[in-house]
């Protein structure tokens, strides 16, 4: 009898202690907890708030967890990821153009990424566990500070797109060889002085650009195998671009991709070289800007000073060549960009404060645009300041959107949190007693 109570007693405290831990374990992983508490930094927090169509004061359930896949942090000055790690179906993530000098460590737990854009960042390294992400197709770190690309990068052999654009890279490892499926190859700007005859190895490549770097050797087969590409960094009689991007840099508008031709001053000398820089007006007519070729050279790369484009503008580039001992003699270069115009859409309470990250989109002159605005969970649209629908001009827009918060019902899940912490005590205060009247019935004996 003794030892059939002592057993009933191990087995309901084992039960329990158990049923306690698997809670506890939910906790842990911030199920069952306000989003604006699991995640730590309050940019992050309201970007998942709004990629689930809620608010910050949201419980996170488990559909929520499985369900968010996709998160857009550009622009918004992000300083850690800390918390996000929960959503580990995470497959889309956009940290472009914040300042952030490291990548950050939840990145690597996310082992079902496809996409990672860390685009203008001070990013200075890319450690080599960057190659457990099996699954990424596309990684982007254009005009940041890396100095070399990860050994092993061959073992992300899904990748389709790679972009390195302006940084401090000086070689390009022999694995890259083993990225079978790459389609596009970004990796201009930078100070590479050779590059690996397994570059030849990419049999589905469409696109390569190794222009602004300083290769002066290539290989017959490397040559040969470069100029098969529908699109190269290789000299071009005619290039055409529509940038739908704004890049500043230095007080400078930078076009982007026109770093094709940016040893060209250096093979030629700049005093042969000529540019017509043009506005294209309404009419399709051309307003000469510039015929000074220091208005858009900067240190052997083609860069148009800002203050000679406006927003909203369509503008031609035209570059021309007169040097008879070289090659490239009376080559004629085109480009075609646009400088778009903006409009920034807010979403903000009555007092004010940012409900979720604002959002920005581009269009050229005179394209008309349609804006509706966000359902967020529990805040009710109450005001809009500016025209939702109207046309991109030269002077960039705002629209705000003014919310109300609702007042919330008692839900399901607050009351079924409440009954499990009250069962919890129950539970506990039933033990205790059990346990009381088993060591008494124990003393009998």
């Amino acid at each position: 009898m003794k030892k059939l109570l002592l057993s009933t007693l191990f087995i309901f405290v084992f039960t329990l202690g158990t049923s306690i831990s698997i809670n506890a374990q939910g906790t842990s992983n911030g199920l069952g907890q306000p989003i604006k508490e699991v995640i730590k930094d309050d940019i992050v927090a309201q970007a998942v708030a709004k990629q689930l169509k809620t608010d910050v004061d949201h419980v996170i359930s488990q559909e929520d967890i499985d369900s968010l896949n996709v998160i857009n942090l550009t622009k918004t000055g992000v300083k850690s990821l800390e918390g996000l790690e929960i959503f580990v179906n995470m497959g889309s993530l956009m940290l472009d153009y914040n300042e952030l000098n490291e990548i950050p460590k939840e990145v690597f737990t996310f082992k079902k990424l496809y996409y990672l854009g860390m685009n203008s960042n001070n990013i200075t390294i890319i450690p080599e566990k960057i190659t457990e992400l099996s699954k990424l197709e596309h990684l982007s770190f254009n005009f940041n500070k890396i100095n070399a690309i990860p050994e092993d990068i061959g073992k992300l052999d899904k990748l389709k797109y790679i972009n390195f654009t302006n940084n401090n890279i000086t070689s390009i490892p022999t694995s890259i060889g083993n990225l079978v499926n790459l389609e596009t190859l970004y990796i201009f700007g930078n100070n590479i002085q050779e590059i690996p005859n397994e570059i030849t190895n990419l049999s589905n490549l469409e696109l390569i650009q190794l222009g602004g770097n300083n290769i002066n050797k290539l290989s017959d087969e490397q040559f040969n195998f470069i100029k098969t590409i529908q699109t190269h960094s290789l000299v071009q009689q005619s290039y055409s671009y529509t940038d739908d991007t704004k890049y500043y840099k230095n007080d400078n508008i930078s076009i982007n991709k026109i770093e094709i031709l940016d040893n060209l001053a250096t093979f030629i000398g700049k005093e042969n070289i000529s540019i017509n820089l043009s506005r294209i007006d309404s009419k399709g007519n051309l307003i000469v800007v510039s015929t000074d070729i220091n208005d858009v050279l900067e240190n052997n790369k083609f860069v148009v000073k800002k203050d000679l484009i406006k927003n909203g503008a369509a503008y031609k580039l035209v570059v021309t060549t007169s040097d008879n001992s070289s090659e490239l003699k009376n080559s004629k270069y085109t480009y075609n960009f646009n400088v778009n115009s903006s409009v920034t859409i807010n979403y903000l309470d009555e007092q004010g404060k940012q409900l979720v990250p604002s959002d920005i989109i581009y269009g050229e002159l005179g394209a008309s645009y349609n804006i509706k605005p966000e359902s967020i969970k529990n805040y009710k649209l109450v005001k809009v300041n500016g025209k939702q629908k109207d046309k991109f001009n030269e002077n960039d827009k705002e629209v705000t959107y003014i919310y109300k918060k609702v007042e919330k019902k008692t839900t399901h899940k607050k009351i079924a949190k409440a009954g499990n912490e009250q069962l919890y005590v129950s539970m506990i205060a039933l033990m205790i007693a059990s346990s009381a009247l088993v060591i008494k019935q124990i003393r009998k004996f």
